[in-house]
């Protein structure tokens, strides 16, 4: 069994309109190489194994996991199994831990598990033997073991086991009343010719089930079944023959061992097994969610994404435009011009010299900024530079007027650079990251170009980041983009445009991690925490584009909390999403995490794609 992952693998996206995070992909490749380990063994000792369960299911209907899977689950039957648990115990890598009935007296399932460790660990030597994935990985191992073909034999069987197992889950889940676990657990010792500790009843049953599966010893048996799930459920037992011939089957980016007769299986199984229903696991998901906040905890942020703090939050309070700040500073010199006239009364004109050189290089300024902005030749620009020689007058020679001639140049200045803010296009910048996420934000680029705006495309530098968290060389699709038809007269080159000088009164953006990703890296200025500072609105707009989730109870509403959970929703000023039920999502997550009195907060700033940027 080979492995190995394009960099590109671990990117976010949606499968089946299921979001699906770097963290869980991290954490699939993880599992794969433990698969890869249970392998080798096997391969080396003549054992089989078999896709099983979910597993099998990913590998015949999606080619790779179920979106909404985060386990590997395969099957052998009783006697490879067994072989397989001794050797695994001498041929595994160093820090893997082999799980079963026999090795641990804590451990609490009627299957083995094969674990890449026992705990967290951020070591580069192990994160780059894990696909970056610092958290314990496994693959659970269910055995195949004998049905009887005596029926009246495998129906006592059944009942007895399904008394025990159902004794062992209520005793687990504290179900069951004392009195109750007493009447059962009687009941099983007559039934099984057996005792069970008071002190240690869970134990002893948990032995006295394993006993039970294995009692059929018989391997030319007709059938065969995952026996927990036979006698509590009545699935998963299986003819004999579908696991004489196994095929590969395309798993992500490599391939399984499935039985051939896989039809029969998942169809007894899942009935219409190429029917897909979105988000239906069977444990808390996802399952690594408690050793990410572990993680947190212990190292004061998450592994593979950014870690909110509420203590922190404080909501974004309207900025000062572009056009504000501009007027705002000329605004300071109409008190110089009062100030001036006091100086050169009470002393001379050359004490005012400061104050003339502050008048002449913020009108300067601001003119520079009218250039970069709306190019030269500007009837504001013209003002402003009247400004400046009415300046170099009055200080050649001030009069009692002078102030007043002042306050009116400037004041015509003002009127003009205000008009010219007021009537001009929009200035739209869109930072594109990678041509693939192109038809995330083609209807919103489509919308700011027809609404008659000056737009502007740049197509972002971007690296990879490997395992060992070592950052690759820069990358861009600017060549991708440039073929494209509608983007070709907008397109400029990342150098070419400054966009601190430029102060474009939209700039809308894709990467939402800032330096939060273990994947992607993009320039810090661009990260959205500063993109703010060079515009009068950010707006983001997320490559990603899942289905939105049914209830907040769903698995994909679980899953959602990673994308939603980025610096770049917590920065822009608006984040435009595809559907009303997906804002739902955004605001009810949002308002959960920062308090129930930011809902409407966050109801103005999440936008549908149809809202005007």
């Amino acid at each position: 069994m080979n492995i190995s992952f394009l960099k590109d693998y671990y990117c976010d996206e949606v499968r089946c309109g299921f979001y699906v995070s770097e963290t869980m992909k991290r954490y699939w490749a993880a599992q794969l190489t433990v698969l890869s380990e249970i392998d080798r063994i096997c391969s080396r000792h003549g054992l089989n194994w078999y896709s099983d369960s979910g597993t099998l299911l990913g590998a015949v209907r999606h080619k790779g996991f179920i979106p909404w899977d985060d386990d590997i689950d395969i099957a052998m039957l009783r006697n490879d199994y067994e072989k397989f648990i001794l050797y695994a115990k001498d041929e595994l890598p160093k820090g893997y831990q082999v799980l079963s009935i026999s090795d641990s007296d804590e451990y609490k399932f009627p299957f083995g598990r094969i674990t890449n460790s026992h705990a967290i660990d951020k070591n580069p030597d192990f994160l780059e033997k894990n696909q970056g994935c610092p958290f314990v990985a496994g693959v659970d191992i269910f055995p195949l073991d004998s049905v009887y073909d005596d029926e009246e034999k495998e129906n006592d069987r059944v009942k007895r086991g399904n008394l025990v197992f159902s004794t062992m889950e209520g005793l687990l889940k504290h179900t069951l009343s004392e009195s109750e676990v007493k009447k059962r657990i009687k009941t099983i010792e007559e039934e099984n010719n057996t005792s069970i500790s008071p002190a240690n009843d869970y134990r002893d049953l948990f032995l006295l089930f394993e006993k039970i599966v294995k009692e059929c010893n018989d391997s030319s048996s007709k059938d065969i079944a995952l026996i927990y799930i036979w006698v509590s459920e009545g699935k998963c037992r299986y003819h004999r023959s579908y696991y004489d011939v196994t095929i590969e089957l395309p798993f992500e980016t490599t391939s399984l061992r499935a039985p051939a007769e896989y039809h029969n299986i998942l169809g007894s199984y899942y009935g219409d097994y190429m029917k897909i229903v979105m988000g239906t696991a069977v444990h808390n998901y996802p399952v690594y969610r408690g050793l990410e906040n572990l993680y947190k905890d212990h190292f004061g942020r998450y592994p593979h994404r950014y870690c909110f703090r509420k203590d922190s939050f404080a909501p974004i309070t309207k900025r000062k435009t572009l056009k504000q700040e501009q007027l705002a500073l000329l605004k300071t010199l109409h008190e110089i011009h009062g100030k001036l006239n006091d100086i050169i009364i009470r002393s001379s004109i050359e004490n005012a010299i400061p104050f003339f050189e502050v008048c002449q290089k913020t009108a300067i300024s601001v003119g520079t900024m009218l250039e970069n902005r709306y190019d030269v030749g500007t009837d504001a620009v013209y003002a402003l530079e009247k400004y400046c020689d009415k300046v170099s007058d009055t200080y050649s020679c001030w009069e009692e007027t002078s102030p007043e001639e002042l306050d009116k140049c400037l004041a015509d200045a003002e009127h003009l650079i205000s008009e010219l803010f007021d009537t001009a296009k929009k200035n739209i910048l869109f930072l594109l990251c990678k041509a693939s996420w192109w038809d995330s934000i083609k209807d919103v680029y489509e919308s700011a170009i027809n609404s008659g705006n000056n737009v502007n495309v740049i197509p972002i530098p971007y690296r990879y980041i490997d395992n060992r968290k070592m950052v690759g060389e820069a990358i861009s699709d600017f060549a991708v983009f440039k073929e494209m038809p509608q983007l070709t007269e907008n397109i400029t080159d990342f150098d070419g445009y400054k966009i601190d000088q430029i102060h474009p009164d939209i700039i809308v953006i894709q990467f939402p991690y800032d330096g939060y990703s273990t994947i992607m890296a993009i320039p810090e200025q661009l990260y959205s925490n500063n993109l703010s500072k060079y515009t009068d609105k950010l707006v983001y707009v997320p490559f990603i584009d899942p289905k939105p989730p049914i209830s907040e109870n769903s698995v994909a509403y679980m899953a959602m909390q990673d994308i939603i959970e980025q610096p770049a929703v917590f920065n822009a000023d608006k984040v435009l999403v595809r559907s009303s039920e997906l804002k739902d999502c955004y605001i009810k997550h949002l308002a959960a995490m920062t308090g129930k009195d930011t809902e409407k907060y966050w109801n103005n700033r999440i936008d549908l794609f149809s809202a005007p940027l």
